[in-house]
């Protein structure tokens, strides 16, 4: 349940049968502000020289695009099915976020696999070898 609904708020369904105008308005809008929290501009801001105001205009970004889909999806969807105007968009978007969903999810299991390596005290070369491979493919 814990993981259950923060993915199920930010990947959009277009099933008939599973549709929910608010949930599809609110994983349109969070879906953007995710992807510019993910977008993790503060690494790579240290390599090029940019301050914190950079890393505001990234997620300022994802919350005006997030709230101006969430507007039109508002405004073109009804209660009782998916939108079939942008279907085909809406779908990308669903995959787009499963696919995020599955780096978090591989990212996360990565790190818990080196902290075990290391709390085990194996080197990280074998690890690399084996268990690190197979979980970042």
């Amino acid at each position: 349940m814990p993981i259950y609904l923060p993915r199920r708020l930010k990947i959009p369904i277009a099933c008939q049968d599973r549709w929910s105008k608010p949930i599809a308005v609110v994983s349109i809008t969070l879906a953007p502000i995710l992807l510019s929290i993910l977008w993790d501009l503060q690494d790579e801001s240290a390599k090029l020289g940019l301050n914190f105001n950079s890393v505001l205009v990234v997620y300022g970004i994802g919350v005006v695009v997030g709230t101006g889909l969430r507007v039109v999806a508002y405004l073109k969807t009804a209660k009782s099915s998916p939108l079939k105007s942008c279907f085909l968009p809406w779908l990308a978007g669903g995959f787009l976020m499963s696919v995020i969903w599955s780096y978090i999810v591989a990212k996360e299991l990565v790190g818990l696999l080196i902290s075990l390596g290391y709390i085990l005290e194996i080197k990280y070369s074998i690890l690399g070898l084996t268990v690190l491979a197979w979980g970042k493919c």
